[in-house]
């Protein structure tokens, strides 16, 4: 077998330990990296006190991948929290009154009890007392909404549509997964040749940082999975392929 180098990193298929269902498709990572731990201790003996006997344990290690790329299905994984698509937004709204004693919202329908009516330069001041129909608010006191002035208005919107939502509670927590990578090295002979790495069980670590900034590179998130052993006992496999 012939050496070989590696610039490439791999494309992953992750996939439920328990069911083995895919679960997620990440071919937009720009890092990955593969470690392996453990621990030695030694019997000690002699004059001099030097080592005799040596004895490893503790076999663990970790995958890790970065991207700057990323998906709700990638956030699921990691959190361990469902995709629902329903989500409750809370909207702003600075609108001209045309008829004096109401306001017409535009930004859809409010959840009851959530509209919250401002003079447009008393925003976040005292709140103008109402009542909500639909998407029209009437003023208790017809005079304290004045037409051709503005009224800022917020309320919560019940979305639906195209709506992706992850909730995490204090009691979400990742599943166990395996993991396939699926990458090439090259060989000194200028060969192509194939190369995967198999993580029979890892656990992701319930760790996540999410930026956000109108400056410098895009956010990168890190995605780190403690690396377990299955029933068999395996843990890792590397495997290259000469054509």
């Amino acid at each position: 077998m012939q050496n070989f180098a590696n610039r490439e990193v791999c494309n992953l298929i992750v996939k439920d330990f328990k069911t083995q269902q895919p679960i997620l498709h990440c071919d937009y990572a720009n890092t990955n990296t593969t470690e392996l731990t453990g621990t030695n201790v030694f019997a000690y003996g002699g004059w001099g006190h030097p080592k005799r006997i040596g004895f490893s344990g503790e076999k663990e290690g970790t995958f890790s991948f970065t991207t700057q790329l990323q998906s709700f299905q990638l956030w699921s994984v990691l959190t361990g929290g469902t995709v629902d698509s329903r989500a409750d937004i809370v909207k702003r709204e600075v609108i001209k009154c045309t008829t004096g004693g109401s306001l017409t919202l535009t930004l859809g329908t409010p959840v009851a009890g959530t509209v919250n009516v401002f003079a447009a330069e008393d925003d976040g001041g005292t709140p103008i007392v109402g009542e909500v129909s639909g998407t029209t608010f009437t003023a208790t006191e017809a005079s304290d909404i004045v037409a051709d002035q503005s009224y800022v208005v917020y309320y919560t919107v019940a979305s639906t549509d195209g709506v992706h939502r992850i909730n995490i509670k204090n009691t979400t927590f990742p599943v166990a997964v395996t993991i396939q990578g699926e990458s090439y090295e090259k060989g000194e002979d200028e060969s192509i040749l194939p190369y995967y790495l198999v993580v029979y069980k890892a656990q992701p670590q319930p760790n996540l940082t999410l930026g956000n900034s109108n400056t410098g590179d895009p956010n990168e998130l890190t995605c780190t999975f403690d690396l377990m052993a299955d029933a068999n006992g395996d843990m890792l496999d590397l495997i290259l392929i000469e054509e």
